[in-house]
């Protein structure tokens, strides 16, 4: 990917698309109250979508970065 072969270049724009969504989706389409309660599950949620969103960023930076390039 960091070659900037076309093909790899498709996956990783899909892969932060993906990504992407995955996020609006958990914080526009899901109900808030329907999760579990507790300290844990706040913090579980807070560390997995901290590392959707770098997950996101890291693949859609590496479009840009090839692409303006």
């Amino acid at each position: 990917m960091l070659h900037g072969d076309l093909a790899a270049l498709g996956i990783a724009g899909f892969i932060g698309i993906y990504w992407t969504a995955r996020i609006m989706i958990d914080a526009f389409y899901f109900v808030h109250s329907d999760w579990p309660r507790g300290r844990y599950f706040v913090v579980g949620h807070i560390l997995l979508t901290s590392l959707f969103v770098a997950l996101a960023i890291t693949y859609i930076s590496l479009v840009v970065w090839h692409v303006s390039h």
